[in-house]
């Protein structure tokens, strides 16, 4: 059974799904299951995807939105830790490696999560993203900094116990889970930029990020 199912989410991104999915293949982890979830995209993602089709697992389905993607995710996931990766953006190399790392050193651990760089539409690193460091220091909640659902590796038995997303939500699809687990579990962070979160221009009306 793997170790880590790496889940990447896909709409529409065929122009960046491929190192998407590279950048997961490039892992120094490799105890890995791969997920591509392509949710009704109506450009030529599929064409992409299938490339890999000998290497991950596809998941092809009409629109049902990113929360409910994230449950059926979850749902079928068979590693012990599950981490989302959307598929505009990409994971440095070490990354899952890392975050394995954190998480094994206590089993009330129910998340880790890593600094990140933001990078423009074309890949142009923009700024690194500092995230808090949660380990006990009693001055930050996560209310203090509100919580990216991306490349946040979860311990999925912990996940279930506190019931996993409400899938009524439509958007915020990290707070609520987060809320949910730093009730009864610990949160810790990285403090390593291991993931690389694309920005794209507000013009772009189309785009989940603006």
């Amino acid at each position: 059974m793997p170790k880590v199912t790496v889940y990447i989410l896909n709409y529409n991104y065929s122009s960046y799904i491929d190192k998407a999915i590279k950048s997961v293949l490039d892992q120094t982890y490799r105890n890995l299951e791969i997920l591509v979830i392509d949710d009704g995209s109506t450009d030529n993602s599929m064409d992409v995807i299938r490339n890999y089709s000998d290497q991950v697992k596809v998941v092809q389905q009409n629109n049902i939105g990113l929360v409910k993607s994230i449950v059926k995710a979850f749902s079928i996931a068979k590693g012990e830790y599950v981490v989302r990766l959307d598929a505009d953006d990409w994971l440095a190399p070490n990354c899952i490696e890392m975050l394995v790392k954190k998480i094994e050193e206590d089993k009330n651990i129910a998340l880790v999560f890593p600094d990140y760089f933001e990078v423009d539409e074309f890949g142009h690193t923009i700024r690194r993203i500092k995230r808090h460091d949660f380990s006990g220091n009693g001055n930050v909640s996560m209310y203090d900094q509100p919580a990216h659902g991306a490349c946040t590796l979860t311990r999925k038995e912990h996940y279930f116990d506190v019931g996993g997303h409400d899938d009524k939500l439509q958007c915020q699809d990290g707070v609520d889970i987060w809320l949910s687990l730093t009730e009864k579990y610990d949160v810790l962070n990285v403090s390593e930029p291991l993931f690389f979160y694309r920005k794209h221009s507000c013009v772009l009306l189309s785009s989940p990020s603006c």
